[in-house]
């Protein structure tokens, strides 16, 4: 297996478990009750932030393909958490976890199917 092909299931690998503990952690929580916690807030948003910077490990070639994800835009989310802390909203982390990920869970599972039936280049 290609270096880039074992990075690129490194990151979607990261990238699920992130997702799966984020929809734990605000599985019937208010936008008003993350904010209201420290711990929850910091929470989701640091889930976010892994989500968003194992984007940025994924294999262009990849990407490529997969052109109904908005890449950037996932990546420049995890700049906004990083930089733009104070203002983050909750409503928006919630809205992300619970509307945005399935379409973007179904593209990490075709990158993964090509790399394991590798007789295809990405």
């Amino acid at each position: 297996m290609r270096d880039i092909d074992k990075k690129t299931l490194t990151a979607i690998f990261d990238i699920r478990s992130a997702i799966d503990e984020l929809r734990t952690l605000l599985e019937g929580r208010t936008p008003k009750e993350i904010n209201a916690s420290v711990q929850l807030r910091w929470a989701s948003e640091r889930g976010l932030e892994i989500v968003c910077e194992a984007t940025r490990r994924i294999d262009q070639s990849f990407k490529d393909q997969e052109n109904n994800i908005p890449w950037r835009r996932i990546i420049d989310m995890g700049n906004v958490l990083r930089h733009a802390y104070d203002k983050i909203d909750p409503e928006e982390i919630v809205a992300t976890v619970r509307n945005d990920l399935e379409p973007f869970q179904a593209a990490l599972d075709r990158i993964e199917r090509r790399i394991e039936n590798k007789g295809q280049k990405p």
